[in-house]
């Protein structure tokens, strides 16, 4: 899932996850990739959403790296 779809599953906006971490301009721009997330901030978001941890890396990790682990699993299924 998207960060975007965890959020709305918790039912919550994107003003009010920018308010809870204290980010208000920046929260939008993380969603739409317009802004990388630090990593205290990805941890707090992670926190928030209760995303699971085996989620978070492919949730804020650069694309290209999150690719890369991908097909690192799929070659270890395979084996």
């Amino acid at each position: 899932m998207s960060l975007n779809q965890y959020r709305e599953l918790k039912g919550f906006t994107q003003e009010y996850m920018a308010k809870n971490l204290g980010i208000i301009a920046a929260y939008s721009m993380y969603e739409n990739g317009k802004r990388k997330i630090p990593r205290n901030a990805a941890d707090k978001i992670g926190k928030l959403l209760l995303i699971p941890k085996e989620d978070m890396e492919y949730i804020f990790l650069p694309a290209c790296f999150a690719i890369c682990k991908i097909v690192e699993k799929n070659i270890n299924d395979s084996q």
